[in-house]
């Protein structure tokens, strides 16, 4: 195999065979936007054994007790409402409970706390861990939980340098040796913790000469080491669900939508809606009085006929004009209330909005929303109009009989 600059295996030899189920834990962790327990049940049934065992190797109990809502927290869009350590952790819970037969770690644990991942790797995927009986292909940058693992690949420049076990790398003293010496001199000279476990496992191997030169500083380093938290949540930064109306619409939000449309605009395409039906109802009158006089006159036809067309033509100028005023308010309403909608959105409070809002929620107010004020409510209004203006008419005519 040769690994090629986008970090994917290309066969180049040989084959690939792989025997029973597969799980996978990227370095980037993967989240839905669901509870925690639907991230790491992942569609399968709950057993309650199993799944309190993982969540304890997995130190997520600690987290449960710092969320509202335990593991029924839901999580935001993208898991805005966790931090990094805490995603990753649920994804690496999702595949111990998915009880596969092949383990694939892409390096899950240079998100989390050193004393974290030490837990993890000890309980999960170490050889005491709770997947020891199943096959685990682990990458890391950490060197400390090298020489519990079984065997390790050394890759340079895409391919296999070096192969073997902790102990027959270290007797080679090749690549990985001298790589391994440079780590610890970083290791001293920084105080970082990994000193403190891959000290005495070097001590004992072909590399005690060497290292018997470094000047140790574990007093200073220990005395400069302090207790973080390594993750912190909000209780007020979850995922805020998208709250609905229910029931008839409120006057205020009409009053609103009119204000917004502008009140010219709004008499004008009532005028000119009433005057429609009323030519459209004025001819109608005119025509059945005119079909009443079977004797009229040459002049008293041209009259009837001047008096319809007339009608007519008020009618179809009042359509017009009816249809322009609506379609213009219409248009002025959804640029005032776009306008609104994107001075209320830049001027959003970062951390108590948009942490919590997801973001496709956003872009649906921007979309969906604003294509049923352009498109949709225009016919709403206009049928509306239309059929109060026929039931009034009607109403007219059942009280005249």
């Amino acid at each position: 195999y040769r690994l090629d600059g986008g970090g994917e295996m290309n066969k180049v030899s040989g084959y690939v065979n792989a025997l029973g189920t597969i799980a996978y834990v990227s370095q980037q962790d993967w989240i839905q936007n669901a509870t925690i327990q639907e991230n790491v049940l992942f569609g399968r049934v709950l057993d309650e054994s199993m799944y309190n065992k993982v969540i304890d190797v997995c130190s997520l109990e600690q987290d449960f007790e710092t969320l509202p809502a335990g593991d029924q927290t839901k999580i935001g869009d993208k898991g805005i409402n966790l931090s990094g350590g805490q995603k990753q952790r649920i994804s690496i819970a999702r595949a111990i409970y998915s009880q596969a037969d092949v383990y694939l770690f892409d390096d899950p644990l240079s998100s989390v706390d050193s004393h974290v991942g030490k837990h993890i790797f000890e309980n999960v995927i170490g050889p005491n861990g709770i997947l020891k009986h199943t096959t685990r292909l682990f990458v890391t940058h950490n060197l400390a939980y090298l020489p519990q693992v079984d065997e390790i690949i050394v890759l340079k420049d895409g391919e296999i340098s070096e192969r073997g076990t902790y102990q027959e790398l270290l007797e080679q003293k090749q690549e990985f040796s001298e790589f391994l010496l440079q780590y610890l001199y970083k290791a001293v000279e920084s105080g970082n913790e990994a000193m403190d476990e891959v000290e005495p496992l070097l001590y004992n191997s072909p590399l005690s000469s060497e290292l018997s030169q470094i000047p140790l500083k574990s007093e200073q380093s220990n005395a400069e080491e302090v207790s973080k938290s390594e993750e912190k949540v909000n209780e007020d930064a979850q995922a805020d669900e998208e709250r609905i109306e229910e029931g008839n619409v409120k006057l205020s939000v009409f009053l609103f939508y009119f204000k917004a449309v502008g009140g010219t605009l709004c008499v004008a395409t009532i005028i000119f809606h009433v005057l429609c039906q009323v030519y459209s109802v004025g001819a109608s009158v005119w025509l059945s009085i005119w079909s009443s006089h079977e004797n009229a006159t040459l002049s008293e036809r041209d009259v009837y006929l001047g008096v319809y067309g007339g009608l007519g033509l008020g009618q179809v100028l009042s359509m017009f004009l009816a249809a322009v005023t609506l379609y213009i308010g219409c248009l002025n309403g959804s640029q005032t209330l776009h306008n609104i909608l994107l001075n209320k959105i830049l001027r959003a409070p970062t951390n108590t909005f948009f942490d919590i809002t997801p973001q496709g929620r956003i872009l649906n107010r921007f979309s969906k929303d604003i294509d049923v004020l352009d498109n949709t409510l225009p016919l709403v209004i206009k049928g509306w109009f239309n059929c109060v203006l026929s039931v009034i008419y009607l109403n007219m005519q059942e009280c005249k009989v």
